[in-house]
């Protein structure tokens, strides 16, 4: 983990931020927020516990970077950059980061988040029908309630209440004079910040394995699909079978291959879909028959 210099700042009215103060209270909350949420993206991300670290920068030309009507704070983050980028805070993020990607949803709820690992990208459908396009990292931060209640702490609840108009995320010291914000989230779009509903999420994954099955009812003629096996607690499943080379020899009725009462050595690919933890299909396809099991 390499440390990383992220500052963030609040807008607005008040006269405490003219002097460039801030309730403490808010302040500390955004701190804990902002901490947690570092620590929340890490495990969403990597699915482990988080070694992640946030200290509170210290530095006497900060000031320097304000203006009438702010407060800023500069924070060490010692993260991995991919939760870094998927977040929105520093630069490089692909296919939109987690801030970005809730603020142009808007006013549009989610429906369900659907990830494919074998898929770089995962998708994003709102009740209005649309689908949005975003990197499986991005996408499991959304659909992380821990995550998302740290955003809303972060920036919903403090945009909510009085004098605060605006939150801004710097890569960065604020003492750079030039430095511009990387994410800003006015007042009149807090909402998309909100903790969240409950989130349908689906994910894909596949596993290819060298396995050992028996056909029970073939399609010579129309190809790929309409195949059954037995396999392993399968008694009799559907299975697609991919192997253009199988597929033609048994086409020939002169040389055509024994199918039935034999086992074979097959490349097995395997997708599973889940529904949160809970699998909900299993799909088949044969990628490769190896031949007939001898022994």
């Amino acid at each position: 983990m390499a440390e990383q210099i992220i500052s963030f700042k609040y807008d607005g009215p008040s006269e405490a931020l003219k002097k460039h103060e801030i309730d403490v209270r808010v302040l500390a909350k955004a701190l804990d927020s902002f901490a947690d949420l570092i620590v929340a993206a890490d495990e969403a991300i990597n699915k482990e516990s988080s070694s992640a670290q946030v200290l509170v920068k210290a530095n006497s030309d900060s000031q320097a970077a304000f203006v009438a009507g702010s407060f800023g704070v500069e924070l060490l983050v010692n993260v991995g950059p991919e939760v870094l980028k998927a977040l929105g805070f520093i630069a490089g993020a692909l296919a939109g980061s987690a801030l970005s990607v809730l603020r142009d949803i808007n006013s549009n709820k989610l429906a369900t988040i659907e990830i494919d690992e074998s898929d770089p990208l995962a998708q994003i459908v709102l009740t209005n029908g649309e689908v949005v396009e975003t990197s499986k990292d991005v996408a499991r931060l959304i659909e992380s309630k821990d995550v998302r209640n740290k955003i809303a702490k972060l920036i919903h609840e403090p945009l909510s209440g009085e004098g605060i108009s605006s939150f801004q995320v710097f890569e960065g010291s604020l003492s750079d004079d030039t430095a511009q914000p990387l994410f800003k989230v006015d007042g009149d779009e807090k909402e998309s910040f909100r903790k969240p509903g409950k989130i349908l999420v689906t994910t894909k994954s596949e596993i290819e394995t060298v396995a050992t099955i028996e056909f029970l009812a073939a399609n010579k003629q129309s190809g790929k699909s309409g195949w059954r096996m037995k396999y392993l607690g399968y008694d009799d499943v559907a299975v697609k079978v991919a192997d253009e080379v199988f597929l033609e020899k048994i086409k020939n009725t002169s040389g055509a291959p024994k199918i039935f009462a034999e086992k074979f050595s097959v490349n097995l690919k395997s997708t599973v879909t889940k529904k949160h933890d809970e699998t909900i299909g299993e799909n088949f396809t044969i990628t490769k028959v190896i031949g007939p099991k001898r022994g």
